[in-house]
């Protein structure tokens, strides 16, 4: 199997994996800001995550041996994804786990668990203990029709998930609310539910999965910390489905169901304006808020993908509205390059020594490393990789850029053949000191040659004749060659004997 890419709509590419397995299977897990993540199962017990370089066919390495069943990306920030991994060789719950990366796959960790039980009390979840969280994988098993993951770019940093606390994914999913992208999480509804939001994050909405039949759903409008009920039909009936408008901009549900005396799709439409008493929100009911305020304990300066990102975002306790015509502010502002900022280019691998270096891969041959690219013009640079490689979409500066960035070299200049020009009379030669040729570009068409020099920039014979006057001869030089075009007149002033070229 091969994998084929096409950057908007140009010449497909070859995609280039830095190993020399077969591909079984590939997955697509994100095609996004001009770069891939994908999966690649290379037989049957042996599966690889890559990325790709931006707008390029060439992959990196991400995590190795560990085939992953889904990835999703959180949508609102940059760089952060979460995936479920199998860990064994079967594809039960008990080996199944999820991770989450903050640097776009850069680095894969245990999510970590909530700090609390959904009684208030101290969570029990300790030793080898992390959330997990169910996503369209994990549907694949019988009963387990659980929501996956909810973010979406209209909350940036509101993320919405089933999930269980444990080894793995095995248990019975309570409802998880995050207001970090993921960074940080709290329990918010205990057991299965549906779940959407609305007014651009400013509203969740639930209604419990396996409740047999329901006229009631459940909302916050304090980021999860606490559910009200909201009845939305006189009758009862059977709920498959809780939407809402794509942007999310509305305070509108939808609820998909059935009578339950008989099955006929009924639609529903929930407006939940009313529970915010009709009061929009003002400007000092706004705060800007960012995922390196959550990162501030853990990170030295709290930066993400080279930056610091603030967003304008609703105070949980402030019970408004953000309505259609809200526009949501950010910030940004670019820190110093860390090593974190780098991952390891195509044709390296994460060193067995330490997860800071890189190192050769020699599955890759060099030539596919270091080659000049095949248009290189002359004058221009191409990058020799030092074995790192910016993350994509990262935009830190200075610090350790300088050291890890790929060097500028100078496309080469192609070797122009040696010659001297030769006057004589009426007559201007050229002889090849590489292969002692003479080759006549001026014949008896001018009685007496005082002087001639060639322009290399302009290709182009200079000569002075009898009545000095400067005159400029256009040739075509294919290696030793000389073909004459065309012959302008200009007027003299001042004759240089000049003859030797070098190229």
């Amino acid at each position: 199997m091969q994998l084929w890419i096409s950057h908007k709509g140009d010449s497909f590419s070859k995609a280039e994996f830095p190993n020399w397995h077969n591909i079984t299977d590939v997955y697509v897990a994100d095609a996004s800001e001009g770069q891939l993540m994908v999966c690649v199962s290379h037989n049957s017990t042996y599966t690889n995550l890559y990325i790709s370089d931006v707008n390029s066919y060439k992959f990196s390495l991400s995590y190795a041996k560990k085939p992953f069943a889904d990835v999703t990306k959180v949508s609102g920030v940059g760089g952060i994804y979460i995936a479920s991994q199998q860990v064994g060789s079967s594809l039960s719950l008990t080996e199944q786990i999820s991770l989450i990366s903050y640097d776009k796959g850069a680095v894969w960790q245990r999510i970590v668990p909530p700090t609390y039980a959904i009684n208030g009390l101290p969570s029990q979840c300790k030793k080898n203990c992390s959330l997990h969280l169910t996503q369209m994988f994990h549907q694949l098993h019988p009963a387990s029709k659980f929501a996956p993951i909810l973010s979406q770019k209209s909350a940036p940093g509101l993320v919405v998930a089933s999930g269980v606390l444990g080894s793995n994914l095995e248990g019975n999913p309570d409802v998880f609310v995050s207001t970090s992208a993921g960074i940080s999480w709290k329990i918010a509804l205990s057991g299965p539910y549906l779940y959407a939001t609305a007014d651009q994050g400013g509203i969740i909405a639930a209604i419990h999965l396996q409740r047999t039949t329901t006229k009631e759903l459940l909302y916050s409008i304090d980021d999860g910390d606490t559910w009200q009920s909201y009845v939305f039909s006189d009758t009862d009936m059977r709920v498959y489905g809780l939407l809402t408008e794509p942007g999310e901009n509305t305070t509108v549900f939808t609820v998909f169901g059935s009578p339950v005396s008989h099955h006929s799709w009924t639609i529903i439409q929930v407006d939940m304006k009313d529970v915010f008493d009709g009061k929009k929100c003002q400007e000092s009911d706004y705060k800007m808020w960012s995922v390196q305020d959550e990162f501030s304990a853990t990170k030295e300066d709290g930066c993400l993908l080279g930056r610091i990102t603030q967003y304008q975002r609703r105070d949980a306790k402030a019970k408004c509205y953000n309505g259609k015509d809200f526009v949501r502010e950010s910030i940004e502002s670019n820190c110093q390059c860390k090593r974190e900022d780098f991952e390891c280019d195509y044709g390296y691998k994460k060193s067995s020594f330490s997860s800071t270096l890189c190192e050769r891969d020699h599955n890759v041959p060099n030539r596919q490393i270091h080659q000049i690219p095949e248009h290189c013009a002359p004058g221009t640079y191409y990058k020799y990789t030092r074995g790192y490689r910016k993350v994509p979409g990262d935009s830190c500066e200075g610090g350790l850029e300088h050291g890890l960035s790929p060097l500028q070299y100078a496309c080469p200049v192609k070797k122009r053949p040696a010659f001297l020009l030769l006057t004589s009379g009426a007559n201007i030669s050229r002889l090849d000191l590489g292969s002692g040729r003479t080759t006549y570009l001026l014949g008896m068409t001018y009685a007496v040659t005082v002087a001639a020099v060639f322009d290399w920039e302009k290709n182009a014979l200079i000569f002075v004749d009898a009545d000095q006057l400067v005159k400029r001869l256009v040739v075509v030089v294919v290696v030793v060659e000389v073909v004459v075009v065309v012959i302008t007149v200009v007027v003299v002033v001042v004759v240089v004997v000049i003859s030797v070229a070098v190229a």
